[in-house]
């Protein structure tokens, strides 16, 4: 049994030293934008990719936000697919989930040989589990594992045969960034979820929530948290969970932060940047890790780009 943290059998990431991600010669980001997006009426952002790999493919999952024109100022965000062969040259394919709500930080992974999503459904405040029926085009939901006010971007990890979740809070307006860093534990996947006794494990915006999967080593953890005391989006700083069991937590930030951020050069990303998925790169399948970037104050205008681990 495994959780997936790239294409390896036990879960466990098979490439050491802190994460830090470069840009790869050979591309030129963005690779994905809303220009991409088919069958869908203005589309106007992508972003919080996740990569794997399945069927002799690479698949690329992420928020595809669309402008509704008949409402000033109000977005629908849906899950976008796109198929690659070498991990570089990307196609997009078709809306993978779509529920007439908020969907972002599409976090899929492998378990008990099932293809799982744990997407961000925003207001609604829910830690859902989708499962694969036919993937990676079909996907149906199984459970809700937690409902919190607020509670967004669940990022499910396995460790020391447990699982666990870190997930942002929203604390007051919702255009605000204060968030809680919350942590969720189970004894199974579709087991009882309860806070851990350490929640929240941070609060404010320099730590306001997830920014990308956690990668599970032998001794430690590896977590990417954005950073948003400029603005939201702004970067994403890499930290280390050093201790953790079903009643302690503990965490130290790599001095190697942070892992992207806005570039102020009028760029893609020159706003921000908001996520980073390692797990390809630290399984040892490939070296090449998926970013976001942000080209305006307002999140309609991400955009998807790769870099790779050094």
């Amino acid at each position: 049994m495994s959780a997936w943290n790239g294409p390896i059998a036990d879960g466990k990431a098979v490439r050491e030293g802190p994460p830090e991600f470069i840009e790869i010669d050979s591309v030129e980001n963005p690779v994905l934008t809303s220009d991409d997006v088919t069958g869908l009426e203005n589309p106007t952002g992508v972003a919080d990719p996740f990569v794997v790999h399945e069927g002799g493919r690479y698949h690329a999952f992420f928020e595809v936000i669309t402008d509704d024109p008949g409402e000033d100022d109000v977005f629908a965000e849906v899950i976008g697919h796109a198929v690659s062969d070498d991990m570089l040259d990307w196609t997009y394919t078709d809306v993978v989930l779509d529920t007439a709500g908020h969907l972002a930080y599409p976090y899929v992974f492998h378990w008990n040989d099932e293809w799982y999503m744990a997407p961000d459904t925003g207001i609604e405040g829910q830690f859902r589990i989708y499962r694969a029926s036919s993937f990676p085009t079909d996907w149906e939901h199984v459970e809700t594992l937690v409902e919190r006010d607020g509670l967004v971007d669940p990022s499910p990890f396995r460790w020391n045969s447990r699982w666990y979740a870190l997930c942002g809070v929203l604390q007051g307006e919702q255009d605000t960034d204060d968030y809680d860093l919350s942590l969720y534990h189970a004894d199974e996947l579709f087991g009882e979820w309860t806070e851990h006794p350490a929640s929240p494990v941070a609060t404010g915006n320099e730590i306001a929530r997830p920014g990308g999967r956690p990668i599970v080593h032998d001794t430690y953890v590896d977590v990417f948290f954005q950073d948003c005391q400029r603005t939201y989006g702004d970067k994403v700083q890499p930290y280390k969970i050093s201790e953790l069991t079903p009643e302690t937590y503990d965490h130290e930030r790599y001095e190697t932060g942070p892992i992207v951020e806005a570039s102020f050069d009028e760029a893609w990303n020159y706003d921000g940047m908001h996520h980073v998925d390692f797990g390809l790169a630290y399984a040892g399948d490939r070296n090449v890790v998926a970013t976001d970037g942000k080209a305006t104050g307002w999140n309609q205008r991400f955009s998807i780009g790769f870099g790779q681990l050094p």
